[in-house]
């Protein structure tokens, strides 16, 4: 807690002046999230295939968030319970687009396909999707899409 409130005094102004001047992003934006997600749904069904691949991956990095977040409660409680107030904040940011990067911060992510890895079959398809991905953004940012 003393960290972050360091933080928040000595970079706080300046990172919540880039979030929202230049993301659209805030804690709890209601409203803006509403139709920030209507609009990414309007885009992902009547999208070129390069855009809708993209938002997909934005899709299922929520989605892989949530839902470890969510096999993680059984384990540690505390651990997922961050990754689902995070999920939350994220969810009601303002903005769709960087939703996967900003669910990398979820130790959930990490850990469950960690222990799932102990079986080989996980862990070839892990990892093929894994390559994949890495793929799908290589090729978004050849064609001028941010890095991901």
């Amino acid at each position: 807690m003393f960290a972050y409130l360091v933080w928040r005094w000595l970079l706080g102004a300046d990172f919540d002046f880039v979030e929202t001047r230049y993301f659209g992003r805030w804690p709890f934006a209601l409203g803006q999230s509403w139709v920030a997600w209507g609009e990414f749904f309007g885009e992902l069904f009547g999208a070129s295939p390069l855009t809708r691949s993209y938002l997909l991956v934005e899709l299922i990095g929520g989605a892989a968030g949530l839902a470890t977040s969510l096999w993680y409660w059984r384990r540690d409680r505390a651990l997922a319970l961050y990754g689902l107030v995070t999920m939350g904040v994220i969810f009601t940011s303002g903005a769709v687009l960087g939703l996967h990067r900003y669910a990398l911060a979820l130790p959930a992510l990490f850990l469950a396909p960690a222990e799932w890895g102990r079986s080989p079959v996980v862990d070839r398809l892990w990892t093929l999707a894994s390559c994949l991905g890495l793929a799908v953004l290589t090729i978004s940012f050849s064609f001028g899409f941010w890095a991901g």
